[in-house]
């Protein structure tokens, strides 16, 4: 009996062993791999360098621009980043405006190469340079790069000017490219009383040309001041227009306060006038 009894005590003292045994015995789990670990971290962009990237366009923020506010891209490029292109300043100055009017044509979704200058860790700006570019990458759906937006803008060229009068308000409109400048002066021109100075939206610059070519002003005859002088302090149209290799020279008058255009040169000119003040926001009268 008291043998069972040792024999039983030293079972149990035997598996209570090889329980603290294993229990003692700690086993490392198996560390999972970071779901992070293929993601390429973005490198910073270096600011006052040029730097060449490529992407996808999430937007083309253009609201601000009619309010002289700035245009840009939101560029996401292959490694994941977000950088804002800034093409168009508004109000401030920009030597490259013929890449502004290739900006605002940008659409969502379109491949870009953009090559600019990196003003801060998340912004590339197109202004200081004509060396700078924003291209539309060409896809297999027959996309055409951007470059075609640009020279048809440059197509176009306009000089228009209205006034002359002593005391009378003058108005003087320039386009060049994608670019508008409008100035108004009053007291014969001797003081400034407004001026405007910004890039033409896309649409805004196919309202004018297409104002231009429905009104046939590249071929439209100046008045004959010989047969219909001006009479004293009689304000005048005087308008070099440029479109697709067609150069014009205009010289209409005006026709006084209160009157509607009576000869062709001065309808056909005050359809374009009409357009200008819609597009700018003004009065040329």
């Amino acid at each position: 009996m008291n043998k069972k009894v040792i024999i039983i005590g030293v079972v149990i003292l035997i598996l209570a062993g090889v329980v603290l045994y294993f229990a003692s015995q700690k086993t490392t789990p198996t560390t999972n791999q970071s779901v992070n670990q293929n993601i390429v971290p973005t490198q910073k962009l270096s600011t006052g360098s040029d730097v060449k990237i490529v992407g996808t366009v999430v937007e083309n923020i253009t609201e601000y621009a009619s309010v002289d506010g700035p245009a840009y891209l939101n560029v996401r490029t292959d490694d994941g980043a977000q950088i804002r292109v800034t093409y168009s300043p508004g109000e401030a100055e920009c030597r490259n405006m013929g890449m502004a009017s290739t900006g605002f044509s940008v659409k969502a979704g379109a491949r870009v190469e953009v090559y600019a200058k990196v003003i801060s860790e998340k912004e590339l700006f197109t202004c200081d340079s004509t060396a700078y570019y924003i291209k539309t990458l060409t896809t297999t759906s027959g996309q055409q790069n951007s470059g075609n937006n640009q020279t048809q803008s440059a197509a176009l060229a306009l000089d228009f000017f209205a006034g002359g009068s002593i005391f009378g308000s003058s108005f003087e409109v320039k386009i060049s490219g994608a670019h508008i400048t409008y100035r108004e002066t009053t007291q014969g021109g001797a003081k400034e009383a407004n001026k405007i100075e910004r890039s033409l939206l896309p649409v805004e610059l196919d309202g004018i040309r297409k104002t231009i070519s429905d009104v046939g002003l590249v071929n439209l005859q100046s008045q004959d001041f010989t047969k219909e002088p001006l009479v004293p302090d009689q304000a005048s149209y005087r308008i070099t227009v440029s479109l697709d290799d067609k150069e014009n020279k205009i010289s209409c008058g005006i026709p006084p306060s209160g009157t509607e255009p009576t000869t062709k040169c001065q309808k056909q000119i005050d359809k374009l006038r009409l357009k200008l003040n819609n597009i700018l926001g003004v009065n040329i009268y």
